[in-house]
C-alpha cells in the first residue's frame, strides 16, 4: 500500500509488489541487452502502474489499449518494428490489438496478469509469434 504522500513516481512502484519486484529485474536485465519485450495485462489500470514504473526507470516505451485510436495504433506498431528503434517495452492489453498485429521484433513475453479466458492470453502471446 502506498504511503500517503507519496511521490508520484517512486521505489514505492516496484517495493509494494512481488511481481514487480521481479518484473524489475527481469526488465533490468533484458533492456541492457537491447532486446524487446511485450508486456501483457488485462487491466488498464495496471498499465497505468507500469507506465508510471517505465517513466520512472526512463526507458522507452510504447502503450496499446483499447483507447488507442487507429492511426496512433499505426504509428507506434511502425516505431516499434522499426529497425534500429529506441522502444524496448511495449505495454499491451490482452484484449486490444486483435487480428493483423504482429510484433515479430520483440523476443520477451510478460504476462504480467493472466486473463480470465486462458485463451485470449494465447492469442496474445501469438501476436509475437516469432519469439523462439
Amino acid at each position: 500500500m502506498e504511503q500517503p504522500g507519496s511521490d508520484e513516481y517512486g521505489e514505492h512502484i516496484v517495493t509494494n509488489s512481488g511481481k514487480f519486484i521481479l518484473m524489475d529485474k527481469l526488465i533490468e536485465k533484458i533492456v541492457k541487452k537491447k532486446e524487446q519485450i511485450l508486456i501483457f495485462s488485462q487491466f488498464t489500470t495496471t498499465l497505468d502502474i507500469i507506465e508510471d514504473y517505465c517513466q520512472m526507470r526512463e526507458w522507452d516505451f510504447c502503450r496499446l489499449d483499447g483507447s488507442t485510436d487507429l492511426e496512433e495504433r499505426s504509428e507506434v506498431l511502425a516505431e516499434f518494428v522499426r529497425p534500429g528503434t529506441d522502444l524496448q517495452i511495449f505495454l499491451i492489453s490482452t484484449r486490444a490489438g486483435g487480428l493483423g498485429l504482429n510484433l515479430y521484433t520483440a523476443n520477451h513475453v510478460i504476462l504480467f496478469d493472466s486473463d480470465w479466458n486462458p485463451q485470449i492470453d494465447l492469442q496474445a502471446m501469438d501476436r509475437a509469434h516469432r519469439i523462439g
